[in-house]
């Protein structure tokens, strides 16, 4: 019983110390919270999702979530527009081949 009540413990001051640091970079302390903040997001925006396409009733996301999300974005742009830029080149090479 007492090694369940300082397991307890334990868990709630890693937890409270992660949510004192969570707007650090990410480290050893705030690493479980900020994945448990990232997975309760996903877990409410699965829950609440929008009836139609056109709806913008979309739960506001964490400032985490949001970091991640502007990285991601940008690194989509760049890797497709790399696609774009090889598909381009390989559709001119392909129209100046002569027949």
């Amino acid at each position: 019983m007492q090694e369940q009540k300082t397991l307890i413990c334990e868990y709630f001051y890693r937890y409270i110390k992660g949510f004192m640091l969570r707007n650090e970079p990410e480290c050893e302390e705030n690493k479980g919270f900020i994945h448990f903040t990232r997975y309760n997001y996903l877990i409410r925006l699965r829950d609440n999702l929008p009836k139609t396409v056109l709806d913008k009733s979309w739960i506001d996301a964490p400032k985490l979530v949001k970091e991640v999300c502007v990285q991601m974005t940008s690194f989509i742009v760049v890797e497709m527009h790399e696609l774009c830029f090889l598909y381009d080149g390989e559709l001119k090479l392909i129209l100046s081949w002569p027949d």
